[in-house]
This record gives structure tokens, sequence and C-alpha cells, in this order.
């Protein structure tokens, strides 16, 4: 799969609708700062392509904006083996899905709701989760191909079916079919029997056997008990006879007790009638007495509080009268006030127009410097414009050499040099001693120079195939050698050295150091196009081109023009020197302050003469209501003293009197008849109905006696008839033959087991005999990123990671290595994965940050080798570092729409 586009609407940090795309084929950066929203355009992605799209749950509710309940809706197009799809996915309120398959040109709609949720699975390979939004287990080959940001270094299992279709891709192990399928059959005679776990599998014939056991087990077990049971039963029978003689003494004897009782109860019940008669009396007494006391203390508390409130009343009425005449003082004080407060808010408003037209003049002077500093900003833009154009052209004109392009010429002239070396091996040698020192010319292989040769010094002259040498004062010496292997090396030299040049012809240079300085200097002049780029950029830091800076000129010169018209300033105005008119603003400022500070004041002794009026009218309103409260009190309090010595004609004291006399009476009638009463009367009742409960549960439990002595006699009558000894004997015998089946249902399926492990075993020893191409390839990989050369990856059966390092035995575990070398070789992992899908269709790489913990030299060797894998995989990187990844790839961005349309 590839993607072609991503568009959300109301989802994450947007509620406008936004795009990115349309991404190339090759590779692609995503760079925007942290919290833009990148990472969550990939999950919304994700959740387009993997999740059902009535599915809910917190996972899909942190789609929507905070603090909202809008709806996410998300577009993605996609490229398949199958050709290019749209889906659209509503979620939560608004759940819908549609697919669209483009068809010369246009969207045709061909399944929506949960058809076009299992169709998209079905395009990309995708899992449907049971219940619940999807993990990246459901993601098939997209697990394996999205780095997510913080999930750089690690990896997940092959376990899947996904992961299972890519390892046996990467190190493909033939097995003899006949053996593959003995293995299945195995696997499944097990599997009838065991789980993969090695425990007995749900509803298989062993578990059947094992529960055949356990329920004859359990069924012996019964008939025992129910041997056992008939023994207690024997022994509890006897007892109960013993216990029922003691039972019935004891209910003769509740049943006396209780007849006593209630004869004593009935003499009892006619005491307490007279009882109850002589309570009234003296409780009528008590009360009557209480009543007299209460009304004498409450004649003698409302005489006292007459007095009082007429002492509060005098009061109430002063103070009533002395507020009156000092809120009308202070009414005549505000009056005064308010006065001098119109004469000073007109002196005030004159100064304040003053003060604002000489800031209008101070504000036109900084106009025109304003004016003046963003017309020269304008020539320095322009300028550097110039610059950068020149630059541009300097570099068109230099040949378009890439630092890969040279590395491989190095590489080509490397083996230019090895082919040399390797055929001056096998070629002619000749040995030449001169008496004298000599200068000799030699022409060795068409390729002619002069030598000086050292008295009595032997030299070695070597060649192809070809050797001619001019001796002096001898001749000419021409050697030609006929070896096969030489004229071999001579045809691949020439082969080499013609593609050599036709290399350099291509990119439009004479010699490899030629194109080493084209290189350079393209990457100088890049550096300084950057460099100039930057400096017009901060200069135009505050505006988005340098049509808007000429445009703010245009403004500012326009703006200064309109309020020069508008101010038609005087020529005294205009004569003031911009000191002067500083001075003449910070003068008419400070008086306008004084007047204002003055003004203030007297605003304040206004609210504050107004604030002393309202709180003496309170106070005077709250005096004249204590008053007239005070008033109707003393009016209350001597209709309460009238009332109450009505109800007492002959005077209160001589009917306190009488009302003791009558109480005492009746106390004594009381203890009299409280003397008669027998010791302990008020527990009689309660022992009454403990004697009856007591007789009745004695009857009771004599009654329920009987019926277990009849119950355990019935029970043992039908024991003597079920059998129960030779039940017990045939169920021995039964156990017996189940635990022998049950065994033997066991065996089988271990042995199964062993027989399909030992298979697994070999089929895991022979992957290990085709990892050496991957170790090789991912070496190389991790070797190419990191510059280090002399240490290799090493896998185990299951393509895990094991170890770094020279040797299988002393590597270092993928663990101990640093966060940014696993990063790099996960990438490397990656990639081979990547490579190896792209055979059977497009494929994406998703790299979130996953570069976070590697170092700048690093860096480069990793850019290196993403763009090469780009011309083979559609590779998106996404990060918020974009100055690392500036001049790669195409660069996207999050656009709104219509701005995404615009482009």
């Amino acid at each position: 799969m590839k993607l072609e586009s991503i568009e959300l609407r109301n989802t994450g940090p947007f509620t406008d609708a936004v795009r990115v795309g349309p991404f190339t084929d090759d590779l692609n950066v995503l760079a925007a700062r942290n919290e833009a929203g990148k990472s969550t355009l990939l999950m919304g992605a994700a959740r387009a392509l993997f999740d059902r799209h009535n599915v809910t749950g917190e996972a899909i509710k942190r789609l929507q904006p905070a603090g909202t309940s809008l709806a996410p809706d998300i577009t993605v197009v996609f490229l398949t083996p199958e050709g290019r799809f749209k889906i659209r996915k509503c979620f939560l309120n608004s759940a819908t899905s549609e697919l669209s398959e483009d068809r010369n040109g246009q969207w045709h709609p061909i399944a929506d709701g949960d058809a076009a949720d299992n169709r998209v699975l079905e395009l990309i390979g995708g899992v449907r989760p049971g219940r619940g939004v999807s993990k990246a287990e459901h993601w098939g080959l997209l697990r394996y191909l999205w780095a997510r940001q913080g999930e750089a270094s690690d990896w997940p299992t092959w376990d899947d079916e996904a992961g299972a279709g890519i390892r046996s891709g990467l190190a493909r192990v033939e097995i003899d079919p006949l053996v593959e399928r003995l293995r299945s059959q195995l696997w499944q005679a097990q599997m009838e029997q065991l789980t993969s776990t090695g425990r007995v599998a749900k509803n298989s014939p062993l578990q059947d056997a094992q529960q055949a056991v356990d329920n004859l087990q359990s069924e012996l077990e019964s008939v025992r008990a129910d041997m056992d049971q008939i023994d207690r039963n024997v022994q509890e029978l006897q007892q109960l006879y013993e216990e029922l003689v003691t039972s019935d003494r004891e209910k003769n004897q509740a049943q006396e007790q209780a007849e006593t009782l209630t004869e004593t109860l009935k003499q009892l019940e006619l005491l307490q009638k007279d009882l109850e008669r002589f309570q009234s009396a003296f409780e009528a007494a008590q009360q009557r007495m209480n009543e007299i006391h209460k009304d004498s203390e409450a004649l003698s508390k409302a005489e006292t509080s007459l007095a009082d409130a007429a002492k509060e009343l005098e009061l109430r009425r002063g103070e009533e009268s002395r507020t009156h005449q000092d809120e009308t003082a202070v009414r005549e004080a505000l009056s005064t006030l308010r006065d001098q407060a119109k004469t000073l808010q007109k002196k005030l408003k004159a100064g304040r127009n003053t003060e604002a037209r000489l800031r209008e003049i101070q504000e036109l002077y900084d106009l025109d410097e304003n004016l003046a500093v963003l017309r020269k900003l304008l020539n320095a833009v322009r300028k550097q414009g110039e610059s950068i154009d020149k630059l541009r052209r300097k570099r068109a004109a230099v040949p378009n050499v890439s630092k890969a392009q040279v590395a491989e010429l190095e590489t080509s002239e490397q083996a230019l040099r090895e082919l040399s070396v390797r055929a001056e091996a096998v070629g002619l040698r000749v040995s030449i001693t001169p008496e004298r020192d000599v200068t000799i010319s030699a022409d060795r292989d068409g390729d002619e120079n002069t030598r000086v040769l050292a008295t009595g010094k032997a030299t070695t002259v070597t060649a192809t195939r070809n050797l001619r040498l001019q001796l002096p004062d001898w001749g000419e010496l021409d050697i030609t050698s006929g070896a096969e292997e030489a004229a071999e090396f001579e045809r691949q030299i020439a082969s080499s050295r013609k593609a050599a040049d036709e290399e350099l012809k291509k990119l439009g240079v004479a010699s490899l150091d030629q194109a080493r300085a084209c290189a350079e200097q393209i990457k100088d002049l890049e550096r300084d196009i950057d460099s100039a780029e930057s400096r017009q950029a901060e200069l135009l830091e505050d505006w988005d081109s340098l049509e808007a800076l000429v445009t703010a000129v245009d403004a500012a010169q326009a703006d200064a023009e309109k309020r020069r018209v508008r101010l038609n300033a005087n020529e005294e105005e205009t004569a003031l020197s911009r000191a002067e008119l500083k001075s003449e603003v910070a003068k008419t400022h400070a008086d306008v302050r004084a007047d204002e500070t003055a003004w203030g004041s007297l605003q304040e002794s206004i609210e504050a003469q107004g604030s002393h009026i309202e709180a003496l009218a309170v106070t005077r309103e709250e005096a004249s209501r204590k008053a007239n409260d005070t008033a109707n009190r003393i009016a209350s309090l001597e209709s309460q003293l009238k009332t109450t010595e009505e109800r007492y004609p002959d005077g209160i004291q001589q009917a306190e009197e009488r009302a003791q006399m009558a109480f005492v009476e009746s106390k004594a009638e009381l203890n009299v008849a409280q003397q008669k009463l027998p010791e302990d009367w008020e527990k009689l009742e309660f022992r009454q109905d403990r004697a009856l409960k007591s007789a009745a549960q004695a009857n009771q439990e004599h009654l329920e006696l009987g019926q277990r002595i009849q119950r355990l006699e019935g029970l043992l009558e039908h024991a003597g008839s079920q059998g129960l000894y030779s039940r017990e004997s045939a169920l021995v015998e039964a156990i017996a033959s189940a635990k022998e089946n049950a065994e033997r249902l066991l065996n089988q399926a271990l042995a199964a087991r062993f027989l399909a492990g030992l298979i697994d075993y070999r089929k895991k020893a022979a992957v290990r005999t085709v990892l050496t191409p991957l170790e090789d390839q991912l070496s190389a990989t991790f070797a190419e990123i990191t510059g280090v050369r002399d240490r290799r990856v090493f896998l185990d059966e299951n393509l895990q990671v094991t170890g770094v390092g020279r040797k299988r035995d002393e590597s270092y575990a993928f663990t101990q290595l640093s966060q940014g070398a696993r990063e790099q070789l996960l990438l490397a992992l990656r990639a081979a994965v990547a490579l190896e899908l792209a055979k059977n269709g497009p494929q994406i790489l998703i790299l979130d940050d996953v570069l976070v913990n590697t170092d700048s030299t690093r860096q480069e060797n990793v850019l290196d080798f993403v763009q090469g894998l780009a011309q083979q995989v559609q590779v998106l990187i996404v990060t918020c570092h974009a100055e690392r990844y500036r001049g790669l790839g195409a660069r996207q961005e999050i656009k709104g729409i219509e701005e995404s349309l615009n482009h």
C-alpha cells in the first residue's frame, strides 16, 4: 500500500478541514512544530483504514477537538496492487463509511457501512478486532512499516499471519511436503487432546476420559458417604430416644410455672387500676402548681422589661433628632462642591483637546521616520534578492554532480586500480641493472614515460601485455605477453576505463578531481544560497513577501499624507522641532494630569459627602425604626401584664398556696397505693412471657424430637433396600478401566507433541543455514548508516536480533546497544521488510521522528540510505526537526482545504 493524501475534519487540533498531500512515490518529509497535529494525522489515517466506523470508546473520543462534541471526519486516498481507492469515515454521532474507486480519473462509490470497512481491510491486509478500537497487532503489514514516535527501538513479534509471511520471504526454507504434512498431522493429533501450552484441551476425548474418571470417583465417594451416613443415623436415633424422656419431663414443668404466674398477674391488674387513678390526680395537681409558678415568673420579668423599654424609647427619639440636623448641614456642603466641579470640567476638556492635537502631530513625525526605515529595508531586501539571483546563476553554471555520484566514481576508480594491480601481478616484469646512470624511455601498454636508473641498482619495469624499452647506446627492446589471463585483464581495464570516461562525460567533468571539486562547489554555493535566503527571510521577518513590504511602504506613505491633510497644522505648529513638540506634549499632559487629579479629588469629596448623607439617612431611619419597635414592645408588655392579672382575681400568691396543698395530698395517696404492690411487680409480666414461651418451646421441642425419630426410622428402612455395598464394588472396577483409557490418550498426545516438536527443531536448524544472506544485508546496511565496518548483525531462527559484534558468541545483546543504535538497526530491518514487500506491490515506510537519538554524523549516513531506499519504496518522514532534513525529498505541509486546492 502507498498513501496519496490524508484529509481531516473535526479531529484533534483541527476543527477546520485540513489536508496533507499529494505524496510523491519516493521520499516525503512532513516537518512541523510540536503539537501541530502530525501524529494526529497519522493516527487519524490508521483509524480510517483499520477501525469500524461505528466503534466507540475513549480512543475514538480522543480524536474529537478538546471541549467539543464534533464528529471526527477522516478521508484517506491510497494505492494497492488492485488500484486507487478513497475511504471516508465519520465516527461517533455521525458514524458513516464510504469507499470509492478511481476509474479513469473519476471516483465511483463501491461500498458503504460495514461492507466498506471489511473491503478496506481486505485491500491492505488488516485484521478486524473483536471489540473496541484496533491495535498495532491488527494492522497487518503496516505494523512492521510504521515506526511510531516513542516506539522506534521496539520491534513487534512475527507471530501473526502477516509477520510469518514476511519472515518466510526474508529467510526462505523449503521443507519436504511429506514431512510438513506429517508435522501438521502430528500437531493436529496433539491439539485434539492438548493445548499449545501442554494443558488438556477443552471438549477433547482426553478431557472426556478424565472427566469420566472424575465422575465415577465422585459417584463412589457419594456411595461411601451414604454408607457413613447410615451409621451416623443409627447412633443419632439411639440418642434421640434418650432425649425424648427428658423432654417430656421438662415440658410438664414449664406448663406448671406458666399457670402460676398467670394467676399472680390477675391480682396485680386490680391493684394497678387504683394506682393509675391516684397517679392521674397527682399529675394534675403537679401541672397546676407548675402553671401558676410560670405565670408568676413571667409577670415579674414583664414588669422589669417595661421599665427598661421606657428608658430605651427616650434615647432613640433623641438620636433621631440629632441625626436629622447633621444631614441638613452635609447637604449644603455637597452643593458647594458640585459648583466647583462644573468649572474644573470645562478647563479639563480644553486641555485634553490641546494634548490630543499635539500627540497627532507627534504621531505624524513617527510615521515619517517609520517610512524612512521601511524604504531603507526595501532597498536592502532588493539588493539581497539580486545577490541570490547571482548565486543561483552561478550554481546553474556548475555541472550537477552529487556526493553519491562522486562516491560511485571513486568506487569505479578504485576498481580500476585494483584491476591494474592484479594485471601487473600476472603481466610482464623486467629487471634492469645499469653499469652507469642512464635515462631510459618505457612504453607500458601505450603509456609512455621516461625513468632515471641509478648505477648498479636493480629497477623493475612492469606492464600488462606490451612493454617497449628505449635503451641508450643499445637500442629498442619490444616485449609482448601471450598470457590469456593478462589479455582478459587488459580488456577489463579498457572496458572499465571507457565506462569511467563515459560517466565523466555524462556528468560534464574531465576527471574525478574535477567531479569532487564540482560537488564541493555545489555544496558551498547551496550553503551560500541558503544563507542568503535566510538573510532575506530575516529582513522580511514581519512580511510574507517582497510585495507585502512594497505594499507596506505605499500604505505608510499614504497614511502619512492623509494625516498631514487632516491635521492642517498652522505655521507655529509646523515650526516646532521634535524636542519642542515633545516638551509641549509633556507640559500639556502635566497640566491635564493636574486638572484630572483635582477633578478626581473633587469627585472623591462629592462621593464622600454623598456617602455621608446616605449613612446619616440610614442612621436616622434605623433610630426611628428602633424607637417604633420599642414603643410597640411597651404596648405588648402592658397587654401581657393585664392578661396575667385578670387570670388571678384573688391574687397569684393565694392561687399558688392552694395548688401546693392539693399537690401534697395527692402525693400521700399515691405513696399508700404503691406500697400495696408485690415485690418486683414490674417484672412479673416479662416473667410470664418467658414462662409461656418456655412452655411452648418445650412442647415444640418434644414434638420435633418425635418427628426426627420417625424420619430417621424411615431413612434407615429405605437405605436397607438400596444395595450400597454392591454399587461400591462395581464403581471401583469402572474407575480402573476409565483411568487406563485416559492414560492411553495422554500418552498418544505427548508422543505426537514430541515428534512434531522434533520436526520444528529441525526446521529452525534449517532456517539458521539461510540466515547468513539476510545477516549480510542487515550488517552492510547498519555499517552504511553507522560508519562502523568491522561488526555484524546476528539473528536467531525467529528473525529476532540477538546481538551486534565481530563474532556471534562475543556480540553485544540488542538491549545493550544505545538508544540511537537500536533505532538505526531497526530502521535497517524495517527497510529490509519494505524492500521484500515491494516485490509484490507498492509499499510505504513511515518514520515518525525515529532518529531523535542519532548524532549528526550518522544522520547524514541515514539520509543517504533513506534517499536510496526511496527509489524502490515510498518513504514518509514525520519530524519536528525540519533543519535535519533540508534538501531531502518532497516537503509536505498541513494545509487548509482551500489552500490545498489552490496548490
